[in-house]
């Protein structure tokens, strides 16, 4: 704005009071363009009066969608966990059932029942803990059987403990007999007197009320399963 142009300007606002009583017209149009102008700054604040409220929604969505996302992660994870127990619990039935199988088979000649015992004794480590190792030896004075013989047996030793398992796809009274026999030899020679335990799909009424007598416990079935 050049100077010629503000000396104008401050003279109209020094004047304004007479222009508007000489001529009303022109306070009436100043009116219509402060009135318009005011409209378009009311309707400009409204407008961003309404993007934030749509903001404020969307925020609100997003929150709850939020929620619903975590609710889901909560589904997934719980779901996760029961198709992780499931597949333990097939992979447990499927053990049994094939070791059950393999006890079928090595009572009627089907597999060697030294396999059978290869595979319970793998089941029988998870179970107990530890290792179960062959001991061996020469019974001379033929105690266990009558006759001279070696003599084997299963062990397994944890904290000090001394078990002695015997694995049988079958058990009879004369295997648990043979068994007590087996750990009265056992003590008798390491001097340490272990826990006993029979192990077998197949066990007789004859054998397990013989074993209850002698302090010998029987797991009829798979250990663990």
């Amino acid at each position: 704005m050049d100077q010629n142009m503000e000396a104008i300007v401050e003279w109209i606002i020094q004047h304004i009071d007479d222009i508007f009583r000489k001529h009303p017209e022109l306070a009436e149009k100043l009116y219509e363009k402060l009135k318009t102008a005011f409209e378009v700054r009311l309707a400009t604040k409204e407008d961003i009066l309404t993007v934030l409220k749509e903001l404020k929604a969307l925020r609100e969505d997003f929150n709850r969608l939020g929620e619903e996302v975590k609710v889901l992660r909560e589904d997934f994870n719980r779901l996760s966990i029961e198709v992780k127990a499931l597949r333990e619990d097939f992979n447990k039935v499927s053990i049994a059932l094939t070791l059950r199988m393999d006890a079928l088979g090595a009572h009627w000649g089907i597999m060697t029942k030294n396999a059978f015992r290869k595979s319970m004794k793998y089941i029988v480590e998870k179970y107990f803990g530890g290792s179960v190792n062959r001991w061996e030896y020469y019974d001379e004075e033929g105690f266990v059987y009558g006759v001279k013989s070696i003599i084997d047996v299963d062990v397994l030793v944890k904290d000090d403990k001394h078990l002695l398992i015997e694995i049988k796809s079958r058990i009879d009274a004369s295997d648990v007999a043979v068994f007590r026999r087996k750990a009265q030899l056992y003590e008798r020679v390491t001097k340490v007197k272990p826990d006993l335990i029979m192990i077998s799909p197949y066990v007789t009424d004859k054998a397990l009320k013989l074993a209850d007598k002698l302090g010998i416990k029987i797991i009829k079935g798979i250990p663990g399963y």
